[in-house]
């Protein structure tokens, strides 16, 4: 929180008095505040509900402009430690039925530390009521502790997410998802996406098509990230038919580079473990490539020497640099952005995902952060022309998508920061990414049932600087989207740093929803289906995920006009879509709500889920105001702290 001081002088005379008549002099003493809306555990624009199944201890303030409804199933079953402010009224029941709880069940402490029951401390009584508390005595036990009946705050619309608000328009990064129609066959030979990217002047520029196919393919990694185990390689196979030319062997694997980066649609990773022989595509520009930069025609048996390799086994080859160190004995991660899902039930898609609480398949683009960073520095990319890649030179991607920081021997062992692949931005507090889709294009994005969304994956790391002794200044991560968003698997839990995401409406999937291709898959029904030889059977219960991050994003309200129920409360303010029973989501964070969704529909009552053990806490980090994440929303606090009155 920032706070300044100001003081207001006004003096009135009468027009054209002389000077020596008296006049009136006003002077008004006033403090403002910028006050972060992520240094709160919750943050509601409208009315709030937490009523957990098992025991949550809430850490961090919690506001609401609206009324606040508390209740738990068991004694001291809800606990809140820090100070709590109410707009409109605070209750100990249910909203949606008036169901009411026992004296017990919520607590609230004190400033002196002691804890107090809500029923008994706001009503004098330990009868069980549908009436809100009593102001007068919450001030009474509370004081400032429990402030019910405050002025609301002003805060932002909604539409700020959109492409007209400060996260486009400041993005470093910007992602347009232009999903084919599925009808097509074939639909994966567009690139579904478009990118600028800003550079340090703050002017954006297009990345081409060459470089966008690049980022649908699989990423061959360098040697020293084989070595931090970021991939395991194969055993190096022998290829002495062929060469035993260490500048060779090189050749040889950059030929392989190149052919799958001349690709018209994206290779699944779990191919890269079939013979090259069984991909022609792939085969046939590899072919090409090989006998243009060895200067050779392939005989028979070196083809079959060559072709019955995989792609992997290709990567492993072992060769060496003229100082005698090792540059080959690489391996793969899995595609930086992949297309999910498909318009149509009856349509066929590689990669499905049914979305029950909106009752329809959806259109998610996938990042996967690990890959991306990686391709920041090893991804190389042709030039296409017609749909054909040029296979006869290869540019490296070296900082396309943000410039690297130096290695920083203070971080985290193997981490992108101590590797040197993580992100050197300073601007707006670190690396902002904004993904969303033009809705003059695809219409369904105007309506409350828009299909589409992007996935955040392979994110245990991300690509920003954490503090280290180094490093005394954090940048962090923010991901913006105006459309659904959904944080899949562990999200920075390596290497921790600032970190946001902000959404029209926030999903959470487990580490249990990627398939063998890396990418996310799921049927009709509760869980996800990563099994990719039996897409649509095979649903896997959720695993223990952790989550490092503040959360903006969209609410349902109870027993509203869109909402004529329950609409699942903080403990649902992430949506789930897997059994999670016996698993736990660990949270750190903070989770802010500006309004109801705009782009979704779907109500709490038709998800279809097994609810997580909520290990949710506020994350206390983001007290220090260096350690917020890029572009952290905010709100000013105005209060008159004097005022006077006198005459000349």
């Amino acid at each position: 929180m920032l706070e300044y001081a100001f003081a207001i002088h006004s003096v009135a005379k009468e027009t054209a008095a002389p000077s020596s008549e008296l006049g009136a002099s006003l002077k008004m003493d006033i403090t403002s505040r910028l006050i972060p809306m992520f240094q709160f555990a919750a943050f509601y624009a409208n009315d709030l509900e937490i009523l957990p199944g098992p025991t949550m201890n809430l850490q961090g303030p919690v506001h609401t402009n609206g009324s606040l409804y508390l209740g738990a199933n068991n004694n001291n079953g809800l606990n809140l430690p820090e100070q709590v402010t109410v707009g409109g009224s605070l209750f100990n029941r249910r909203k949606n039925n008036n169901d009411t709880y026992p004296d017990g069940r919520v607590r609230i402490r004190d400033a002196a530390g002691n804890w107090l029951n809500l029923l008994r401390n706001g009503t004098g009584s330990t009868n069980q009521t549908t009436n809100a508390m009593d102001p007068d005595r919450v001030q009474a036990a509370w004081g400032t502790q429990v402030q019910v009946g405050v002025d609301p705050v002003i805060i932002p619309s909604p539409s700020f997410l959109d492409t007209s608000g400060a996260y486009y328009q400041k993005a470093d990064l910007r992602i347009e998802y232009k999903p084919a129609a599925t009808s097509s066959n074939n639909y994966l030979q567009k690139v579904p996406f478009e990118i600028q990217v800003r550079d340090s002047a703050g002017t954006y520029r297009d990345l081409t098509e060459g470089q966008l196919r690049s980022l649908r393919q699989p990423v061959m990694l360098g040697n020293d990230l084989k070595n931090a185990d970021y991939c395991s390689a194969l055993s190096s196979p022998n290829i002495s038919s062929i060469t035993s030319n260490n500048e060779e062997k090189g050749k040889i694997i950059e030929s392989l580079q190149t052919a799958i980066a001349a690709q018209v649609e994206p290779i699944q990773f779990s191919k890269l473990d079939s013979k090259i022989n069984d991909l022609s595509n792939l085969k046939n520009a590899f072919k090409t490539t090989v006998e243009t930069r060895l200067g050779i025609s392939l005989t028979q048996s070196q083809q079959n020497t060559l072709f019955n390799l995989t792609p992997k086994q290709v990567a492993a080859i072992s060769y060496k640099d003229s100082n005698n160190i090792e540059q080959g004995q690489r391996c793969f991660l899995p595609a930086p952005i992949r297309d999910i899902g498909r318009d149509n039930s009856s349509h066929n898609s590689t990669y499905r995902f049914y979305n029950d609480r909106e009752g329809r398949d959806m259109r998610l683009l996938q990042f996967d952060f690990e890959s991306l960073a990686a391709w920041n520095r090893d991804g190389i990319y042709v030039d296409f022309n017609n749909n054909q890649g040029n296979l006869d030179q290869y540019e490296k991607a070296d900082e396309l998508l943000f410039e690297r920081a130096d290695p920083d021997n203070s971080a985290p062992n193997k981490s992108f920061q101590k590797l040197g692949l993580a992100a050197q931005d300073e601007s707006e507090g670190g690396l902002v990414f904004h993904g969303t889709i033009d809705q003059d294009e695809y219409s369904k994005t105007k309506t409350s049932d828009s299909p589409y969304g992007f996935i955040l994956s392979g994110g245990e790391q991300l690509m920003a600087l954490s503090s280290t002794a180094n490093n005394r200044n954090p940048t962090g991560l923010t991901f913006a989207s105006d459309q659904a968003v959904y944080v899949q698997g562990n999200y920075n839990t390596v290497n921790k740093q600032p970190a946001s995401v902000l959404a029209d409406s926030l999903n959470v999937l487990s580490e249990a929803c990627r398939n063998q291709d890396g990418l996310v898959n799921k049927a009709s029904g509760r869980g996800c289906n990563p099994d990719i030889n039996n897409p649509g059977g095979n649903k896997v219960d959720a695993v223990n995920t952790e989550i490092n991050s503040a959360f903006l994003a969209n609410t349902d309200i109870t027993n509203s006009a869109a909402t004529s129920g329950y609409n699942g409360g903080l403990e649902n303010y992430p949506r789930f879509s897997e059994n999670w029973g016996g698993r736990t989501l660990r949270y750190r964070g903070s989770f802010v709500s500006l309004g109801t969704p705009r782009y979704v529909s779907g109500t709490w009552s038709s998800q279809l889920y097994g609810a997580p053990n909520r290990d949710w806490e506020y994350d206390t980090s983001f007290n220090e105001y260096g350690a917020l994440p890029p572009l952290s929303p905010r709100f000013i606090h105005v209060k008159q702290s004097a005022f006077e009155r006198y005459l000349d």
